[in-house]
């Protein structure tokens, strides 16, 4: 059986770059979108400045992320958001292949409209790879079982086709990657048969959470409300959550009000009355105290620094 025990306990850094750019010439990194990764191993500690689907399509490899690592085998899908350090080893260099699929920040703007329906795609994109970062022990990272990985891997290659002439097929890549993100992201939660998520299923129940956190910050919510969804009492759920994040749910839902309202208040369309409401805040006080005490200013000042800067 093959453990941690046969893999190095940390990697080196890259020897190239600590960080790699997109648009850095250097690297021509948008010359190959997406790409199999099946030689030139191990891949040594790296971050990047845009987002980057892996999913392992052979053999059984270690996948180390800032402090933490994990086992990964075929059908084992990260997300890596930007400038997060991470690499691989294999455990077999000739029997280990990734899929890598690179996602331009702006891709998100582009399609925000599109990506805001698509269920649990911020718990896809951003929450599960939080938890892989800070809890070794509860990673909850998708698997695609072989019914699964017989509808995703051809994908993968005509992914890998329309990134070789990306220039004639940016769109339809473009497509693709949204198409292939949000069936990912609903993979991550539901059944073989469309079942609704296990309820023993402790993690990703807690992901499920905040993913609903994330779609309705907007309205009330309590924190009986958040248990509940959970299919855990309240004091369960604070517990669980808390070992996840390190932080309160309360306060974890207050943290995405304040950055919805950060974005918010970078443009000069709505009132701070009106950010403040449309954000979740009970008004306008109640979310500056809240702000002045995340970003050391009140909103009103955070908005003349960043409008002063246009």
């Amino acid at each position: 059986m093959i453990t941690l025990n046969d893999f190095p306990l940390k990697l080196v850094d890259h020897h190239k770059a600590l960080i790699f750019y997109l648009d850095d010439e250097k690297f021509q990194l948008r010359s190959h979108m997406a790409y199999y990764h099946s030689d030139d191993f191990p891949i040594p500690m790296h971050k990047h400045d845009f987002f980057e689907l892996n999913i392992i399509v052979q053999g059984v490899g270690c996948h180390y992320i800032e402090g933490n690592r994990f086992i990964v085998s075929c059908g084992d899908t990260l997300m890596i958001p930007p400038n997060v350090r991470h690499g691989y080893v294999p455990y077999d260099e000739n029997n280990f292949s990734i899929f890598h699929l690179l996602v331009d920040k702006q891709f998100f703007f582009d399609y925000s409209k599109e990506i805001e329906t698509m269920p649990y795609i911020q718990a896809f994109l951003n929450i599960e790879p939080m938890v892989r970062i800070n809890n070794e022990e509860c990673a909850c990272f998708l698997n695609l079982n072989e019914q699964r990985r017989k509808r995703i891997f051809p994908f993968l290659n005509n992914l890998v086709h329309l990134a070789k002439k990306q220039e004639q097929c940016v769109k339809t890549l473009n497509f693709y990657t949204l198409g292939l993100m949000g069936e990912l992201a609903y993979y991550m939660f539901e059944g073989d048969r469309g079942k609704s998520l296990d309820k023993d299923n402790v993690s990703l129940n807690v992901l499920r959470s905040v993913d609903y956190m994330n779609a309705h910050f907007q309205e009330n919510i309590t924190l009986n409300e958040l248990a509940n969804f959970a299919h855990m009492s309240r004091s369960e759920y604070c517990i669980k959550f808390k070992n996840l994040f390190n932080d309160t749910p309360m306060h974890y839902l207050i943290d995405i009000r304040l950055n919805k309202a950060e974005k918010l208040l970078q443009e000069d369309k709505l009132t701070i009355t009106d950010i403040s409401l449309e954000c979740g805040f009970f008004d306008n006080s109640h979310m500056t105290r809240f702000f002045q005490k995340k970003y050391n200013m009140s909103p009103r000042e955070y908005r003349k620094s960043k409008l002063s800067k246009l």
